[in-house]
């Protein structure tokens, strides 16, 4: 009988994983990116609100600068003085990071945006899913955070899910506070996961991936992105209720030399 019930639970797919499959079948491709686009048509809302307050200008001088002065040509500068800066690039310019702001997603934009936006924005950071991984989704299930892929190797055809909450520490770095993890519906030991990808996966990008979940429970991280090109947008907390996500985010200065 254990036998069995262990058998049930490896074969038998996690609901949140059904769900998510039957959203993607209900959605035309079209329907998922416009879901997708509109978590950016949202943080771009967010970057418009008390502009003055942020240092954001669009195509205009820093703050503090005056626009006679900025539009006259530059002048060269005396000797034994520092060097001119850079020039402006066009857009947004900003001066200071904004105030924190607010974002809820709903678990279908997080689904849409995994779905369609996933994979460049991987290779945007020069990175990759090894071969076994397949269909990563993103998912919130009981007051946690869920990644679900498919693991497919020869000896394995697996739905892998693993459960994890954020954690903000006062450096400004995120942690990965890890809930379990499961194969199918039977819980396992996240480490199997590496293990069994250091054995059978021969991608480039696996034992990267496999060093990461070696390291996951507690996993710290810097939580920025780019945003704009001139912008990032950093997070600073995350909530769970319901079926949604209560993000806070600060649009930051990008620096020369950051990401």
């Amino acid at each position: 009988m254990a036998a069995a019930v262990t058998f049930w639970l490896w074969r038998a797919e996690p609901r949140y994983w059904r769900e998510t499959r039957e959203f993607q079948r209900s959605h035309s491709p079209e329907q998922l990116r416009a879901l997708a686009d509109s978590v950016h048509l949202e943080l771009g809302r967010l970057t418009a609100i008390d502009a003055e307050n942020s240092g954001v200008r669009h195509n205009a001088a820093p703050q503090g600068d005056d626009p006679d002065e900025a539009s006259d040509p530059p002048q060269e500068d005396p000797p034994g003085t520092a060097q001119t800066p850079p020039p402006r690039r066009a857009g947004f310019y900003m001066t200071q990071p904004s105030d924190p702001r607010k974002i809820t997603l709903d678990r279908d934009r997080l689904r849409a945006w995994v779905m369609t936006h996933l994979d460049a924005a991987l290779r945007g950071a020069g990175q990759e899913l090894p071969r076994a991984i397949a269909n990563p989704v993103i998912d919130v299930n009981d007051g946690r955070f869920v990644l679900g892929f498919e693991y497919n190797s020869p000896e394995i055809r697996q739905v892998v899910s693993v459960y994890f909450r954020l954690g903000f520490e006062d450096d400004g770095r995120a942690r990965v506070l890890l809930d379990g993890a499961s194969a199918g519906r039977l819980p396992i030991p996240i480490r199997s996961v590496a293990k069994h990808m250091r054995k059978n996966d021969s991608h480039p990008a696996a034992e990267a991936v496999a060093t990461m979940i070696d390291q996951l429970d507690s996993y710290r991280f810097d939580p920025v992105m780019p945003y704009d090109g001139q912008r990032n947008v950093r997070l600073l907390d995350a909530r769970l209720e319901g079926e949604s996500a209560e993000f806070t985010v600060r649009f930051e200065p990008k620096s020369e030399d950051g990401p």
